[in-house]
């Protein structure tokens, strides 16, 4: 039975030492096969655990509400909104909400600091932003209370905004444009990075109060 094995393996080894380039793009072939699965497997986990973290900075009761909008409501021009009173009704009137935090989008026509300008997200929210999203700074503070009762113009900003107007590693304290109007940074929040290729660090928030009004809006 040993001989039959001993020429069964000179007979492999002589057919791999005669077709020695098919055997060697055989192995290729399975170790970039392997290493592809591999590599492949280890992006979807990563992807699905950067995934999982955003949800769990979020907290398990947390829920985000925004109008919805079909072909037929943009055909007729019939759009339907969160207006400021359902704001009110959901932190007043609905049991078992603790916090709601109002957010609007601001069209503001880019940043500027010494010179140099940007295209950020305008974020208009209140100090409840902080808590209902766990959101954390770096430097400095978030926005407080105070901020949105005297419409200060003031504002926390993301990494990727810093980075492109090239402030200081701690901009709090400097000032800025947001749409023609001076903002003075009071805090930098922690990095959050890309998803899906997309920076999530390009962006300015600032008073609710203050979005209202820019945005042409009753106060």
């Amino acid at each position: 039975m040993k001989g039959v094995f001993t020429e069964a393996a000179k007979a492999a080894f002589a057919s791999l030492m005669a077709h020695r380039m098919r055997s060697f793009l055989t192995t290729l072939g399975i170790l970039i096969g392997t290493a592809s699965v591999i590599a492949v497997v280890s992006l979807v986990q990563g992807l699905s655990a950067s995934i999982t973290d955003q949800f769990a900075d979020m907290g398990g009761g947390t829920m985000t509400l925004q109008a919805v909008n079909d072909n037929d409501n943009f055909r007729t021009g019939s759009l339907n909104y969160i207006t400021f009173d359902d704001v009110d009704a959901l932190r007043y009137k609905v049991p078992g909400v603790d916090q709601v935090a109002p957010m609007m989008v601001v069209q503001a026509s880019g940043a500027s600091y010494k010179g140099r300008t940007s295209n950020p997200q305008v974020q208009a929210t209140t100090a409840e932003y902080q808590l209902v999203r766990a959101a954390d700074t770096h430097y400095g503070r978030f926005l407080v209370d105070a901020d949105d009762k005297t419409h200060a113009r003031v504002a926390v900003i993301g990494e990727q905004l810093r980075d492109d107007l090239k402030m200081p590693d701690n901009p709090v304290g400097e000032f800025f444009q947001l749409g023609g109007d001076w903002f003075k940074v009071v805090g930098l929040m922690e990095k959050q990075g890309e998803i899906f290729g997309m920076s999530q660090d390009n962006y300015a928030m600032i008073p609710f109060a203050v979005g209202r009004a820019m945005m042409g809006q009753a106060n």
